[in-house]
């Protein structure tokens, strides 16, 4: 995306990209583009090789970030939350169900490679990595995964 531009977004604006530059002593914002293709509520979005991954509304879904046009949409998780897994072009979705998905990160198509439910009832917290596991949590349990180790590639 570049150094100067910040993308946000939010599920009434859907997601905007901003360019951000310095002029004298005064700070310029000008918007470059905005697009309801990707209108994430109260979940991330991330970004890998020039697209933007996340929810528009309870479905997942891809834009090009240069443009903000829609890619691809596809895969009902709820209101669930992704993790950028860069090393492995993959994303992992905490969906709204409990259950994860493994995707791949290709802004071609919707892609789901895996999925097992990870917890039982619903879930909009964000999941975490560390140390080669994966932590999800709702309001009544936590769970604990060791992902296996990408040697081999």
């Amino acid at each position: 995306m570049g150094a100067d531009r910040v993308l946000f977004g939010s599920e009434d604006l859907g997601t905007v990209c901003l360019e951000v530059r310095r002029d004298g002593d005064q700070w310029k914002a000008t918007k470059r583009w905005s697009s309801k293709s990707l209108r994430p509520a109260y979940n991330d979005f991330v970004l890998y090789d020039g697209t933007a991954y996340g929810f528009d509304g309870g479905i997942f879904g891809a834009i090009d970030v240069q443009t903000g046009k829609r890619r691809w949409k596809g895969g009902r998780y709820g209101h669930g939350q992704v993790l950028l897994l860069a090393d492995q072009g993959l994303l992992l979705v905490s969906a709204e169900s409990g259950e994860v998905a493994i995707l791949s990160a290709t802004p071609e198509k919707h892609r789901e490679l895996a999925r097992f439910q990870a917890i039982e009832g619903k879930t909009w917290n964000h999941p975490a990595m560390a140390h080669g596991c994966l932590y999800l949590r709702n309001d009544q349990e936590i769970a604990c995964f060791r992902l296996a180790s990408n040697s081999s590639r």
